[in-house]
């Protein structure tokens, strides 16, 4: 490594040079290992045999593969070469550091999860103005992850290592690795690959910009509330009956609770009625939610903070209009139901339903038979107007779901998000996905 600077930007090829110029011993320890830096450990292997120690630990587990630390050929290059299995190779559950020793340097850097981000990109300088004082330093690097200690190995951490080649003291990497672990590891991935890692970090960072966003007003809508009648009041025949289904609509827009005063969050007073909560609604969808067709409606999480904040005003006047209007319902439910008897009685006189017969038989005149009618229809309403009133409950539901990359390489959907946001709002989405790529 000819960079002389204590912080490094570790990548795969600087690793690999400091393991090719181990000539006397060498230590490796790491979540994973990506195949061509296992080929530059195998090498080394082979060439220090019989002359030093050598000691490379990893974490034999699928998930490192998941993540991007490693490659499953990595593991099986090292598995393979004769004579690893003899204590070469060894395994750490969960270890996440790095650490090579190489002859006197040592080196200690952050393994990047390509999952996450990137490889950074080694550079002998950072960008941007370095003073004339520092002229003759070093030039400092762009997104150093590691240390590197020059002829120097702290005498723990080569004991914890077996760096001297004394096991007695091994803190790490007590266990060599078996064809049954590796095994274990190659059965996971076949069952659950890795993704793509650069497919997977664009749709890690894609998906914080948009998310699909379900939601669900319901219960308030007094204007759809119907009550469903008795057939018996209407049909005699029984086949007929059956077949038949009354439903009565109690509101209607000339029918409806008063309009009511309301505070704001801000002081200000208003009036509501329903009417004005439902135009609410409507705005509410149409200020935040962008329509996608089949997939449903997506928001930008820049607004996600306004739009639950609209949510919960309109929640709130909703259950203020219900507690305030609760009696109007009832009482124009009732007349309804009132007005429906006068109108229907009359016509029940000539044919009355079998339950009211005996009823109608105590009774003389005509006006009477004509209220007894009146009054059981009331009375069959009851029961249906207190599940209208139950069912006036407003409630909502909210789902907040991830975009995927799949989703967002489809091209109807991409038309139907441009329609929403206007032409050239792809481009500035994708600049986003730049935030995992290398300097």
């Amino acid at each position: 490594m000819n960079n002389a600077n204590t912080f490094q930007t570790i990548t795969d090829d600087t690793l690999i040079e400091l393991i090719e110029g181990a000539k006397e011993r060498l230590v490796f320890v790491a979540p994973g290992v990506r195949k061509k830096v296992a080929e530059a450990l195998v090498r080394a292997a082979k060439r220090l045999n019989g002359k030093g120690a050598v000691n490379y630990i990893l974490d034999v587990d699928a998930e490192v593969c998941r993540l991007g630390y490693g490659e499953l050929d990595g593991l099986k290059l090292l598995q393979n070469v004769p004579g690893m299995n003899g204590g070469i190779l060894n395994s750490q559950p969960g270890v996440r550091i790095g650490i090579v020793i190489a002859d006197d340097d040592t080196l200690f850097y952050a393994p990047t999860p390509l999952l996450i981000e990137a490889e950074p990109v080694s550079a002998n300088k950072a960008d941007g103005y370095q003073s004339q004082a520092l002229a003759d330093k070093p030039k400092p690097v762009q997104r150093p992850n590691g240390v590197l200690i020059r002829k120097s190995v702290p005498p723990t951490v080569a004991a914890a290592c077996s760096a001297d080649g004394n096991y007695s003291n091994r803190e790490i990497g007590l266990d060599p690795v078996n064809a049954k672990d590796v095994d274990k590891a190659a059965d996971s991935l076949r069952k659950a690959p890795p993704k793509k890692f650069d497919l997977a970090r664009q749709e890690r960072v894609f998906s914080s910009k948009l998310c699909f966003m379900e939601l669900e007003i319901t219960g308030y809508q007094i204007s759809a509330k119907k009550l469903e009648l008795d057939p018996e009041l209407f049909v005699v025949d029984d086949d007929t009956r059956k077949r038949l289904s009354n439903r009565f609509r109690v509101f209607d827009k000339d029918r409806m609770p008063r309009d009511i005063t309301y505070k704001t969050k801000d002081g200000n007073e208003t009036t509501i009625s329903m009417e004005k909560i439902e135009k609410r609604i409507q705005e509410l969808r149409k200020d935040f939610l962008i329509n996608v067709g089949r997939w449903g409606t997506v928001i930008l999480r820049s607004r996600m903070d306004d739009f639950k904040a609209r949510v919960e005003e309109i929640v709130a006047m909703l259950n203020f209009y219900k507690e305030k209007v609760n009696d109007q319902v009832k009482e124009l439910a009732v007349a309804a139901c009132r007005k429906l008897a006068e109108e229907v009685s009359e016509k029940l006189l000539s044919n009355p339903p079998a339950r009211l017969r005996n009823r109608l038989a105590m009774k003389s005149s005509r006006e009477d038979k004509i209220e007894i009618i009146a009054e059981y229809i009331a009375e069959s309403c009851e029961k249906e107007i207190e599940s209208a009133l139950a069912s006036f409950n407003p409630k909502t539901k909210m789902v907040e779901k991830d975009v995927t990359y799949a989703t967002f390489s489809d091209k109807e959907f991409i038309e139907l998000l441009e329609k929403g946001l206007g032409k050239g709002c792809m481009k500035e989405i994708l600049e986003e996905h730049d935030a995992a790529r290398a300097v």
